[in-house]
Order: C-alpha cells, then sequence, then structure tokens
C-alpha cells in the first residue's frame, strides 16, 4: 500500500496533434484535391499542412492515425450535409486492417481458434456442428476478442 501511494508522478504526454491541426485536417479532406490527383493521400495532406505553415512537420502516419481517430469520411461529407454527415457517420464502424496481414490473413486465424476452441470433438450430424458454430460465434463476438 505505500509503495503504491509513495510512487512518483507519471509524467503527462504531450500531444503530438492538437485540435487545430485536427481541425486543419478535416478541411484539408474536405477539399478538392491537389491539381492532377482524384483524391487526397496521405503524403498530399501532410505536404499541404507544412506548405499552410500548419505545422513545421508532421508525418504520413500521424496524419493517417488522425484521419482514423476522428473517422472522417470524406464521401459522405461531400454529399451531404455537415450534420448529416456527422449524423452518418456514427452510424459507422470502420475496420482496419492488421500492419502485417490481410483480411483473408484474419480470416484464416479466426478460423484456426475456431477449429480449435469448438470444432475439437466430431459431430454426429450437421445440426449439431451449425449448433456449436452459432453459439461459438456468439460468445466470441460478445468478448469482441480482436486480432493484433
Amino acid at each position: 500500500m505505500k509503495a503504491a501511494l509513495g510512487r512518483k508522478e507519471q509524467k503527462k504526454r504531450h500531444r503530438k496533434v492538437t485540435g487545430d491541426v485536427e481541425a486543419r485536417i478535416c478541411a484539408i479532406v474536405c477539399s478538392t484535391p491537389p491539381e492532377g490527383a482524384s483524391r487526397w493521400t496521405m503524403q498530399a495532406i501532410a505536404e499541404e499542412l507544412i506548405r499552410l505553415e500548419v505545422v513545421d512537420y508532421i508525418t504520413e502516419s500521424t496524419v493517417c492515425n488522425v484521419m482514423k481517430k476522428t473517422k472522417l469520411n470524406r464521401g459522405l461529407y461531400k454529399a451531404f450535409s455537415a450534420e448529416e454527415a456527422n449524423r452518418l457517420t456514427k452510424r459507422f464502424e470502420r475496420h482496419y486492417t492488421p500492419k502485417h496481414g490481410s483480411w483473408l490473413d484474419m480470416a484464416e486465424i479466426e478460423i484456426g481458434v475456431m477449429s480449435r476452441q469448438a470444432l475439437a470433438k466430431p459431430f454426429p450430424d450437421l445440426e449439431s456442428f451449425a449448433k456449436q458454430v452459432r453459439n461459438w460465434t456468439i460468445k466470441r463476438n460478445a468478448r469482441r476478442v480482436k486480432i493484433n
């Protein structure tokens, strides 16, 4: 107990990107892409932020993380009013693939887990097999297990 109470205070984390920069990123993404391009790339957004002197330096991965965090969907903002686009974006959940793989790798991993956890024993008929798979899937989804 004394060790927990006497522990040093941890340093506060410095935010790499402020709310103003996040807002500028969103504004850039909603604007017309650079001449000769059909869409904004992470590199183009980073270069535009530097050109506009919003930041001195920013990486593409930082821009990507801001985009993930804000869940900005440019197409919705282009097609609908900002209020309607905000309402719609709350209805969607984005799923990103792992850094070192693809959605197919994720599916193969899940099938392997299911076969070890739920399908280890033989089944007398197709109905009991389907019931076991359905029950396992419901439990697995309820636990919100993630890969990577």
